[in-house]
C-alpha cells in the first residue's frame, strides 16, 4: 500500500471512530429519551434529529476527518514543534498536492461512510420507535452529501492555514453561528439545516450548485496555501 495512504488511514482512523461514537451516542440518547417519555409529546423526533445530526454531528464529524493534515508538519504556529512524521514525509518523493490530496481524499471517503451508516441507522431507529418522518427521506441523502463536501472542504481550507487548535476554535464557532441561525429559521443559503431537508423551495438547485463550486474553489485555495507556506 501507497506510504502517504497508509499514513492518512492511520490518521483518520482514531478520527473516525470518535465520529462513529458520537453517532452511538445520539442514538442511545434517542432511545433512551423515547422510552423514557421525555421526547414523545413534547418534541417532534424529525426536527430533534434534523438538528443534532446536520446542524451538530456532521459539521463536527468533518471537522474531526479534516483535521489539521499536512499543516500539523509545520514548526510555527500555536503549538511548536515538528510532528513525529516530519522526517518520514520528508524522505518520500512526495509534492505538497498529493500530500493535501491523500489526506483530504481519506478524510473525505470516510467522512462518506460514516454518512452512509449514521443516516440510515437513525432513520431505523425512528421507525423502530414508530415516529413519524417525511416522505422517502433518503431522498434528503445528496443534499447531505452536498453540505458535507461544503463544510469538508471549507474545514481542509481553514486547517491549511491555521494549527488544529485555531482551527478547531475556528471551525466550531461558525457551526455554532450556522446552527443557531438555522434553528431560528433564517432566510437564505445560511439555514443549511433547512437545505439538508430539503426546504429551501426553488433555492434548493442553486445551493447545491454554489456547494459544489465552494469546495472546488477551497481545495484549490487550500493547495495555494500549502504551496506557498514555509515549513
Amino acid at each position: 500500500m501507497n506510504p502517504l495512504w497508509t499514513r492518512s488511514w492511520l490518521e483518520c482512523r482514531p478520527r473516525f471512530m470518535m465520529s462513529g461514537l458520537l453517532t452511538a451516542v445520539l442514538a442511545l440518547n434517542a432511545v433512551v429519551m423515547m422510552a423514557e417519555g421525555e421526547i414523545a409529546g413534547q418534541l417532534d423526533y424529525w426536527e430533534a434529529m434534523s438538528f443534532i445530526l446536520f446542524g451538530v454531528l456532521l459539521p463536527t464529524s468533518a471537522l474531526l476527518l479534516a483535521g489539521a493534515g499536512i499543516n500539523i508538519q509545520s514548526n510555527s504556529g500555536f503549538t511548536q514543534g515538528l510532528h513525529p512524521s516530519t522526517s518520514f514525509l520528508l524522505s518520500l518523493p512526495a509534492t505538497r498536492a498529493q500530500l493535501l490530496f491523500t489526506r483530504a481524499a481519506t478524510g473525505g471517503i470516510l467522512l462518506l461512510l460514516w454518512i452512509l451508516v449514521s443516516f440510515p441507522l437513525l432513520l431505523a431507529i425512528a421507525s423502530f420507535l414508530n415516529k413519524p418522518l417525511p416522505p422517502e427521506p433518503l431522498r434528503l441523502l445528496p443534499f447531505l452529501l452536498l453540505a458535507a463536501l461544503f463544510y469538508y472542504s471549507l474545514w481542509v481550507l481553514i486547517a491549511a492555514r491555521f494549527d488544529e487548535i485555531w482551527s478547531s476554535t475556528i471551525a466550531m464557532t461558525i457551526i455554532g453561528l450556522i446552527a443557531g441561525y438555522s434553528m431560528a429559521g433564517g432566510p437564505g443559503w445560511f439555514n443549511m439545516i433547512a437545505f439538508m431537508k430539503g426546504e429551501n423551495g426553488a433555492q434548493q438547485l442553486p445551493q447545491s450548485l454554489f456547494c459544489l463550486a465552494a469546495s472546488a474553489l477551497f481545495f484549490r485555495l487550500s493547495l495555494t496555501i500549502l504551496r506557498r507556506r514555509e515549513f
